[in-house]
């Protein structure tokens, strides 16, 4: 969201997992900032699965009909509300247009998270000890792990219950 401050939109679509859109957050964030500011928001259940499960034949037919909700909204920019979807960014970009904005976790998260390590070098000393890197999901299955490798290269995959980590 303050991505989407920074570059000024008032009108925001949220293209995010169910849980995600019912969870209302990014409603409730926005609240605090002003009321200038629209966001419409549209659940994408299928996109997940498809990611993690070799379902690409079919995420452009589903993006297809996601995007629709913003149809006729003078969207700004779109946030993806789901990590998943940064392998999609950029067709979700094609079905949008260039003149919509697509924010995504892997285009915000790094440069702030360098920022933050460059203010807490402590941190970033005791990151450096270990070097490996582990993945925690509420559900391995053989898909989905290679999901994870293919961008996340060698790792330790363990199976955790939702909510503990």
């Amino acid at each position: 969201l303050e991505v989407a401050m920074e570059h000024g939109f008032k009108n925001i679509g949220l293209l995010g997992t169910q849980a995600t859109i019912t969870s209302n957050i990014y409603g409730e964030e926005l609240s605090k900032i002003g009321d200038d500011i629209n966001l419409v928001s549209t659940p994408a259940p299928l996109l997940v699965p498809l990611l993690e499960n070799d379902g690409d034949q079919f995420i452009d037919a589903a993006l297809s009909e996601y995007v629709q909700v913003f149809d006729g909204c003078d969207i700004d920019g779109i946030i993806l509300g789901c990590t998943h979807y940064c392998a999609i960014k950029g067709q979700v970009q094609d079905k949008v247009g260039k003149d919509c904005h697509v924010l995504s976790q892997d285009d915000i998260i790094p440069p702030k998270l360098k920022n933050y390590l460059n203010r807490h070098p402590e941190i970033e000393t005791r990151i450096l000890k270990n070097r490996s890197l582990s993945v925690h999901l509420t559900d391995v299955t053989d898909s989905n792990e290679q999901y994870i490798r293919k961008y996340a290269g060698d790792c330790q995959i363990r199976k955790v219950e939702y909510g503990h980590a």
